[in-house]
Order: structure tokens, then C-alpha cells, then sequence
């Protein structure tokens, strides 16, 4: 079995005006969410044939916990995205930094991940999706 581990924490900021607050709802993923208290406030993780998403507690850059994706069909992964994602809004022209810390473990070589930010309209339809770093 082939197991990924990907913690990421992700920071959201305008760089234009750094004592602006965090973009990112719950960056540290340190707050439950009020639905099920099993993932963090703000975040989701569509289940996909192959893939686990977990709420860790195990492993952690900064606080207590960290986002896990684990392969444990990894033919049936390959087939599909398998991503935590969460929505921080940006309004008018502004420099956003974007930074996240990946941490992977014992990925075969075949496996192959990116840190993507997409970019979307007032409506929520995705205008573009622009890989910010590759590995694997």
C-alpha cells in the first residue's frame, strides 16, 4: 500500500498591507468544524475512489494539527483530484502572497502533486488554475 502524507497549512495575505488579517478562513486549521468537529472550520475535502482526507493530528508545522491525503488505492487516486481546498476572498487589484508548507512521506516515484490557486468570478466559476509548485 502506498501512503502520501500531504500536510499543508496555508497562508493568504496582501502583501501591499501586511497588518491585514489572514484572507484564509481558519489558517491554522485549529477550529473544528460546527458540522462534523472531524475536519477544520472552513475546509473540505471531496471523498474520492482511492484517497483518504483527514484532519491530523499527528504531524503539524505550526500548532497542533495539519491536512492529511493518503493513498490508499493509489491506481484508483491516479484516476481522480484529490485535494483539501478552502476559499479566501481577494476584491480589486491587490499583491497576494501565498505560501504552505508540504510535507510528503514515502511517495512512489510514479506519484505526482501541485499546490494549485484558482482563480474565480463573483459567481464562484473558476477563471483559471495556476499550479504554484509541482512534486513528485
Amino acid at each position: 500500500m502506498t501512503h502520501l502524507l500531504l500536510a499543508v497549512a496555508l497562508a493568504l495575505t496582501v502583501s501591499a498591507a501586511p497588518e491585514r488579517p489572514n484572507l484564509v478562513p481558519n489558517p491554522a486549521l485549529e477550529v473544528a468544524s460546527p458540522q462534523d468537529g472531524k475536519s477544520p472550520a472552513g475546509w473540505q475535502a471531496p471523498k474520492v475512489p482511492g484517497a483518504e482526507a483527514t484532519w491530523d493530528d499527528t504531524v503539524a508545522h505550526a500548532g497542533v494539527r495539519s491536512l492529511k491525503l493518503t493513498g490508499v488505492e493509489p491506481d484508483r487516486m491516479a484516476q481522480n483530484v484529490t485535494a483539501w481546498r478552502v476559499d479566501g476572498e481577494v476584491r480589486g487589484p491587490a499583491d497576494v502572497l501565498f505560501s504552505a508548507w508540504i510535507k510528503a512521506d514515502n511517495v512512489s516515484p510514479e506519484a505526482r502533486g501541485s499546490y494549485n490557486v484558482l482563480f474565480k468570478d463573483d459567481k464562484g466559476e473558476v477563471l483559471s488554475n495556476q499550479a504554484v509548485t509541482k512534486f513528485g
